[in-house]
């Protein structure tokens, strides 16, 4: 996966609560991105094990239930997105 800015941004929001539970919606808010972005680069993140998909969650909201991801390891995220 390449290191774009828009991968750095998610990958930063993502390490600001690294033992966290994260919802891709919660980033998009964050970060103002489209939801596809967000999804597209989560299910990458996850695919490359630096992220964890622990199931889906229904929404606070009463809407569509909601994917959570994790971190799976801080340091290794960060090395990576860090690396020239």
């Amino acid at each position: 996966m390449f290191r774009t800015q828009t991968v750095r941004s998610v990958v930063d929001e993502l390490l600001k609560a690294p033992d966290a539970e994260h919802y891709g919606n919660g980033i998009k808010a964050a970060l103002g991105l489209r939801t596809n972005v967000v999804y597209d680069i989560l299910i990458r993140l996850t695919q490359e094990g630096y992220l964890t998909d622990i199931g889906l969650r229904p929404s606070a909201a009463g809407g569509s239930p909601r994917h959570v991801y994790i971190v799976k390891d801080a340091q290794r995220l960060r090395e990576w997105i860090n690396h020239p």
